[in-house]
């Protein structure tokens, strides 16, 4: 069904390029870029208006870092540039189409269970796309299997 190896646990002083969907309002990237000096470059993606709050978060602690849909709707592909500084690019959904990036983590907390399938689906194949290195997937319990996947 995949081709990612299982793991309990991930070492996250090894990667430099993370994305993550669903990321509400930007505590977990604050948290990895705090304790990952590591991690350079970063793709952020969630629904509005959460992107908005997460977005001005994240800016409120990384200043021009932060790339917004402001920045990206004008491009036609939206890349990492080829340095080592901190870049987090805040996207909306509709955006993903435009990245072309190679990831090195992607990360998902909760927000796929709360999706239809064919949406899940549609973000897989872009995970696959960017040739994704790992993947973490965390869901909660007690959900409802008539109504989430």
């Amino acid at each position: 069904m995949h081709n990612f190896p299982l793991h309990a646990k991930f070492n996250f002083s090894k990667i430099n390029r993370f994305f993550e969907i669903g990321g509400g309002f930007g505590a977990n990237v604050h948290f990895l870029l705090t304790n990952f000096t590591n991690i350079k470059k970063i793709i952020y993606l969630d629904v509005v208006p959460n992107i908005f709050i997460g977005t001005e978060y994240l800016r409120k602690f990384y200043k021009d870092s932060v790339k917004d849909y402001s920045e990206t709707k004008r491009l036609n592909k939206i890349k990492f540039e080829d340095n080592n500084k901190l870049e987090i690019i805040c996207i909306p959904p509709w955006e993903i189409e435009k990245l072309d990036v190679k990831l090195d983590h992607f990360h998902n907390a909760a927000s796929f269970v709360e999706m239809p399938q064919k949406i899940v689906k549609n973000y897989c194949q872009f995970i696959k796309k960017f040739k994704t290195k790992e993947i973490s997937l965390i869901s909660y319990d007690k959900f409802d299997e008539n109504t989430t996947f």
